[in-house]
This record gives structure tokens, sequence and C-alpha cells, in this order.
């Protein structure tokens, strides 16, 4: 998937996998992932 999509971008599409693995928010039977700005940041923390 990263030579398709770039590293970056793969990380990201992981950790939003990881979120609707673990997350039980549903509204009209489709999962839900939110987190605020500041939090993603925190878990995406590319080069820093």
């Amino acid at each position: 998937m990263v030579v398709r999509v770039g590293l970056n971008e793969a990380l990201v599409l992981q950790q939003i996998h990881y979120w609707l693995g673990i997350n039980k928010h549903e509204i009209e039977g489709r999962k839900w992932v939110y987190n605020s700005y500041p939090d993603w940041q925190r878990q995406l923390q590319f080069g820093q």
C-alpha cells in the first residue's frame, strides 16, 4: 500500500483502520471515528 499511496498517507489510513477496529461509536449502522486536530497531530507526528 505504501508504494501506491505514499508513506504518510498509508500511516493515516492505518491509524483510521486501528480506530475503527476498537471504536464502538455507530450512527445509523456506520462506525465513526472522531478526534480533535490536536489529538490527530499527537497520533500522527510525521518527521517530528
